[in-house]
């Protein structure tokens, strides 16, 4: 059984459009976070209640039952509108995913892999690009991540969320396979049992017919995690993706309402600083999708993460600006940097920040540990959306 690491979640379809106020935590550096406080039982508790709910949820789905079609589609990418007439007798994997995802990318080596494998066999692989941000919704940009990633296979742009919600979907990434007569057989939530997907592909495209489908497993060069070592989850910068009650990741909160407010945020001392929490430096005004520096100052985020990989979603609006990118105190050796990290003259670290995507600062081949990172963007407009991990 390969590895299995959860996905981003939606969180209930809610938290984008019920934006919660992150001062209204007013939590601080010295104060852990909710699951922080809760004891070694309590977490062990927590832990197996969410895990029978969601093996619950995987039993009440329907297998059998049918697929909606792709009507709500906005546009669609590497193909014309796919009728419902279109897939008859085909077998087809629907892939929901985002441009900006770090798990869903993860799975795109196996994703062409098996459509260069099976497509003369019968295999319609569909990707279905529902947007988690509001500048994934651009039809151009999509296409270039499509073709960034290599991704050859039809691709309905889902920016109503019409497609989304005909599945009953709530995470990316999200694979349903759907036998000849569009009846959706199996599906699997997040990263990895790729070996069970590719075994299920064989078996529908072997339904029926006289010759079976090739049995053997498609050799793949992906990029694999391992959950158990990595010791921060994804953080998120805007108020709209914190839930009711949760303690908003950024360390040093000010009191009172915090959002659509411009902040001037100072650091304080690396000791004060607790593990898993962003800290901020300089004018920053927090929004629903995410952190913008508001006015042209050197700004700063720090934070204390355990992984051997760090991504970062982010955007400079209308033009490309430097951040620069230190760890433990120093810039990035080219050992360690990740593919978007450049250096300059003097051999500092920085990375290009233009269009909203995902950008990769660290990938450490040493593997998995304790650091801190410290961004330094200096342009007025810089947004932050998220820092995720591997």
């Amino acid at each position: 059984m390969d590895q299995f690491v959860i996905i981003r979640s939606l969180m209930a379809d809610s938290l984008s459009s019920q934006p919660t106020s992150a001062g209204a935590t007013g939590a601080s550096a010295a104060q852990p976070g909710w699951w922080g406080r809760q004891t070694l039982l309590t977490k062990l508790l927590l832990i197996s209640v969410t895990l029978l709910l969601l093996s619950g949820y995987l039993v009440s789905r329907d297998m059998n039952r049918l697929a909606p079609d792709f009507d709500g589609a906005t546009g669609w990418i590497n193909s014309a509108p796919l009728q419902p007439g279109d897939l008859n007798g085909k077998v087809v994997l629907v892939d929901f995913w985002t441009l900006s995802c770090i798990n869903c990318i993860r799975t795109f080596p196996y994703l062409k892999a098996w459509d260069e494998k099976y497509r003369d066999q019968g295999l319609v692989i569909v990707g279905v690009h529902t947007p988690e941000f509001a500048f994934e919704q651009s039809p151009d940009r999509v296409k270039d991540a499509a073709a960034r990633f290599g991704l050859r296979y039809p691709i309905a742009l889902d920016n109503n969320r019409a497609i989304w919600n005909g599945f009953a979907n709530h995470w990316w990434p999200h694979k349903y396979l759907l036998d000849g007569t569009k009846k959706i057989r199996y599906e699997w939530m997040g990263e990895g049992q790729y070996d069970d997907i590719e075994r299920a592909i064989q078996q529908l495209l072997s339904e029926g017919r006289s010759s079976p489908a090739p049995q053997n497993r498609t050799a793949v060069s992906g990029e694999p995690v391992d959950p158990k070592k990595l010791g921060t989850p994804e953080l998120y910068f805007g108020y709209g993706f914190v839930p009711d009650g949760s303690v908003f990741a950024l360390g040093n909160q000010t009191t009172g309402d915090l959002t659509n407010q411009t902040i001037t945020y100072t650091l304080p001392e690396e000791t004060a600083m607790a593990e898993n929490l962003f800290y901020l430096a300089g004018p920053w005004t927090l929004k629903e999708e995410k952190a913008e520096l508001d006015r042209d100052a050197e700004g700063q985020i720090a934070l204390s993460y355990e992984a051997k990989a760090v991504h970062m979603v982010a955007e400079q609006p209308g033009r490309t600006a430097p951040v620069y990118v230190l760890r433990d105190g120093r810039f990035l050796e080219p050992a360690i940097a990740g593919a978007d990290i450049r250096f300059d003259a003097q051999g500092r670290s920085f990375v290009n920040i233009g269009e909203g995507r995902m950008y990769r600062l660290i990938n450490d081949p040493a593997g998995y540990g304790r650091h801190r990172i410290v961004l330094k963007p200096s342009e007025k407009g810089f947004a932050i959306y998220t820092l995720t991990f591997g």
